[in-house]
């Protein structure tokens, strides 16, 4: 109920529809990204700069006494389907969601089934940090998932 109120909010606040907005709002998600999750594990995220059109991004997990994983990510804007978030994990089948907000620094994606997350959101707080949020789909009681995203230095080549 409560996501439904925020994106209520958002249209009255005079958002546009989602699908018809240029990518270039995903700016915020761009640059290098760093979160520590507990003493053994780390995530990276490293978004491009977005066109009007495509943002990719590549990501890479580190936990103690494990390899690394990674998952590449595509943020597409497509004619028939809208805006799409597509995940390919390392040893997974590619995952797509849709796009249901894009707002000043905020991107909602939804997924079509009832997997978990069943929603992805990216928020910017006040500090310069990305939130990552997942989400369960509507109607399932999954807890939610927050991560927060620390800007880092690029790696230089």
């Amino acid at each position: 109920m409560r996501r439904y109120l925020f994106l209520l909010m958002l249209t009255l606040a005079g958002v546009s529809p989602a699908a018809a907005q240029k990518l270039s709002k995903l700016q915020f998600m761009s640059g290098c990204w760093e979160a520590r999750l507990g003493k053994d594990q780390t995530v990276e995220e490293y978004w491009n700069v977005p066109s009007d059109d495509l943002m990719t991004a590549m990501a890479r997990t580190f936990t103690k006494d494990k390899p690394p994983t990674w998952e590449f990510t595509a943020i597409e804007r497509t004619d028939s389907l809208g805006v799409l978030f597509i995940s390919m994990p390392k040893g997974q089948k590619p995952d797509t969601f849709y796009l249901n907000v894009l707002a000043d620094e905020v991107a909602s994606f939804e997924r079509r089934t009832q997997e978990f997350p069943g929603i992805i959101m990216y928020r910017r707080t006040s500090d310069g940090s990305n939130i990552i949020r997942f989400s369960p789909a509507p109607g399932l009681s999954d807890p939610s998932i927050e991560i927060r995203m620390e800007r880092i230095k690029c790696p230089e080549h």
